[in-house]
């Protein structure tokens, strides 16, 4: 789970106005992606362990939220051929940014996610321009826990 001030910083640099639609991947203990559905239009909302899908689901629950979906499963055995969101916040690490992922963002959306290896990781914003065109800025430096399936592979060295 993502500590208080990553998030912060998330949702600063997504600069939300109420009307995206969310994908979150990972949705731990559930308090992003009630915030997430505060400020967005609408929040789907992804986590592989069945735990704590059950608990976010169960707490999200107590506070009424409509706008939110939560899915028990892995992000890579998700369909979402067709779906594009306006705002993607990946919370855990990926070695890399496919561009299955990018696709999923709609013209004018952005993405939020921590890229790097295990000790070099940049939180980095993608902003889909057009079409074919995204811009990434990485925002800042830090370490989070890959998601599960997109591990890097480990590398001999001497």
């Amino acid at each position: 789970m993502l500590s208080p001030k990553i998030e912060g910083r998330i949702l600063d640099s997504l600069n939300l106005q109420g009307n995206e639609d969310t994908l979150e991947v990972g949705t731990g203990s559930g308090y992003l992606t009630s915030v997430l559905a505060k400020l967005s239009n609408s929040v789907t909302s992804i986590e592989i362990e069945h735990d704590l899908y059950l608990k976010a689901k169960e707490d999200i629950g107590k506070l009424k939220l409509n706008n939110i979906t939560l899915i028990n499963e892995a992000f890579s055995s998700s369909n979402f051929k067709e779906a594009q969101f306006d705002t993607i916040v990946i919370s855990s690490a990926l070695p890399t940014i496919g561009d299955d992922l990018k696709k999923l963002l709609k013209v004018g959306g952005k993405l939020f996610v921590v890229v790097g290896s295990k000790n070099q990781m940049h939180a980095t914003l993608i902003s889909r321009e057009t079409e074919l065109l995204w811009n990434s800025k990485s925002l800042f430096e830090t370490h989070l826990e890959f998601m599960k399936g997109h591990e890097p592979s480990i590398q001999f060295s001497f």
